[in-house]
């Protein structure tokens, strides 16, 4: 008796070249009941803090989707821009909010014309943050 399958599959294999960087009689050192082990014996705690985790201030984060959504539209309006303030800021929209909440950065601003030299920004100008900060206003409405 043969079984139909809705899809073809095909076998695919995987051969690595070149010499094993792998040291296998280390391999006991990534066991979690070792280093617990070590912990217990020496109180050295640097293998657990090697990568320290990081802590912020998320309460006024409401959902991934929202979050996504205003990080989309803030690429969305950063693609508006002419295309000499995108190439200033290697075409990244998180190097332009950075720029725009650092002081130091106002004259470079300025120059690119985001900002007029009195201290506003321009009219018309189109920003990433300005764009994401007015839809998620109207998201948690």
């Amino acid at each position: 008796m043969s079984f139909l399958r809705g899809y073809a599959r095909k076998r695919v294999s995987f051969e690595c070249e070149g010499p094993s960087r792998v040291v296998e009689s280390e391999a006991y050192k990534t066991d979690i009941n070792y280093i617990v082990a070590q912990y217990v014996k020496t109180g050295d705690a640097s293998k657990f803090s090697e990568r320290l985790g990081s802590f912020g201030d998320v309460s006024e984060v409401k959902d991934l989707i929202s979050c996504q959504n205003v990080l989309r539209d803030a690429a969305e309006a950063f693609a508006t821009l002419p295309a000499k303030i995108r190439d200033a800021f290697g075409n990244d929209p998180t190097v332009l909010a950075s720029a725009l909440s650092d002081p130091a950065q106002r004259d470079r601003l300025v120059e690119l014309g985001i900002f007029e030299a009195s201290g506003t920004s321009v009219p018309g100008a189109s920003t990433p943050g300005a764009s994401a900060a007015g839809s998620s206003n109207s998201a948690s409405s």
